[in-house]
């Protein structure tokens, strides 16, 4: 039973909750620095692609982008993970377009509003759970991971 002073209650369970906090924290494994490279099927470095790491057991989800070269880098706890690219490009805001041409009436027609932008990849490289890609994190990699994006030229 908790018995406190006026206004030392409120000190204590926090305390408590901090404690408690930083021991789930201390249990919690460590990320690791991941890198990698996408590239086409014919080896071309593919940049600024969405790249979406989760892991197999879904506790885990990270999020990062292929810069030049197709490089980049994330931090992963160490587990496996399915991989899933795109990159959507295009679009139009309704502000963009001029109300009455035939771009604007398509538009409210087919999308109810403004252009969405599409992805560029092939879809089934979006879903890390039917794309194909995996990886292992495990200590820090120091050469990229090569993932070889099929069906992109």
């Amino acid at each position: 039973m908790l018995t406190c002073a006026r206004g030392s209650c409120a000190i204590v369970i926090g305390v408590l909750a901090l404690a408690g906090l930083m021991a789930g924290c201390a249990s919690e494994k460590a990320k690791v620095n991941v890198p990698f490279k996408l590239v086409s099927s014919s080896g071309k470095a593919l940049e600024k692609i969405q790249v979406t790491f989760l892991s197999k057991d879904g506790k885990y989800a990270e999020m990062s982008q292929s810069q030049d070269g197709g490089i980049g880098s994330v931090m992963l706890f160490p587990e496996e993970y399915d991989v899933g690219v795109n990159k959507y490009e295009g679009g139009k805001s309704m502000q963009a377009m001029k109300a009455g041409t035939p771009e604007y009436e398509e538009a409210m027609a087919k999308y109810g509003g403004s252009i969405p932008p599409k992805n560029v990849l092939p879809s089934i490289l979006e879903d890390p759970r039917k794309s194909g890609l995996s990886l292992t994190a495990k200590g820090n990699i120091q050469d990229p991971i090569e993932f070889k994006l099929p069906g992109v030229e």
